[in-house]
């Protein structure tokens, strides 16, 4: 007579032994729920993202997906019906080709995200931007240097095997490597580059640049 199943005779292999539960999907940014309340004052009034007009623009793109993602998330707007509500701020083309796909307002808000940058985001773009930060080079002032360069960091996401020290590494070898020589000088007697946060070596960066620009004056 065959023994009597259980939980334990379940969840086991007799050669390979216990099956180990599944491990859970991960959650997006988009459908994680708010993880504290946000207290605001009555007076206060939330401003939603502008209206996305449909130009196909990887930055642009990008940073009207972080500002809906915050929108969404600070309103408390249920997961169920951020894809209503996201789809409230397109306008012009971008109204036209979410019309046009013929998907109801209910459509997971990560399948929505999914289809917007299929859209708008151009192929292969963030390949693009991070051969960009490879080769970037100081060919104005360093203000212009520091703009681009964030805008590069901004849109990058880092490496699942490596993780954000890895783009950080990454971020903070090529913002040195496309300094001029004497900046470049300069940040090496005053810092330890192989540990130096990218914001302290921007900082000290300025300072001295700031020097230079003085005593040309």
């Amino acid at each position: 007579m065959p023994p009597k199943s259980s939980p334990d005779n379940q969840a086991s292999d007799p050669v390979q032994g216990p099956v180990p539960d599944p491990a859970p999907a991960p959650v997006s940014v988009f459908s994680a729920p708010a993880t504290t309340t946000i207290v605001l004052p009555s007076n206060f009034r939330m401003r939603p993202p502008t209206p996305y007009e449909g130009q196909r623009d990887g930055f642009l793109c990008e940073a009207w997906l972080a500002s809906l993602r915050r929108f969404l998330i600070a309103a408390d707007i249920p997961v169920e019906q951020r894809t209503l509500h996201s789809v409230m701020y397109l306008a012009g083309t971008a109204a036209l080709w979410w019309e046009g796909l013929r998907r109801p307002d209910s459509t997971p808000i990560d399948d929505f995200v999914a289809l917007f940058r299929g859209a708008f985001c151009p192929r292969n773009f963030l390949e693009s931007v991070r051969s960009e930060l490879l080769r970037i080079t100081m060919t104005s002032t360093l203000g212009e240097y520091v703009t681009r360069f964030r805008r590069y960091m901004a849109v990058l996401t880092p490496d699942d095997s490596n993780g954000t020290d890895s783009l950080n590494s990454l971020g903070r070898s090529a913002f040195i490597s496309g300094l001029p020589d004497d900046l470049k000088r300069n940040l090496y007697a005053q810092l330890d580059l192989n540990t130096a946060p990218i914001d302290m070596v921007i900082n000290v960066a300025e300072y001295f640049d700031s020097l230079n620009s003085s005593r040309m004056q």
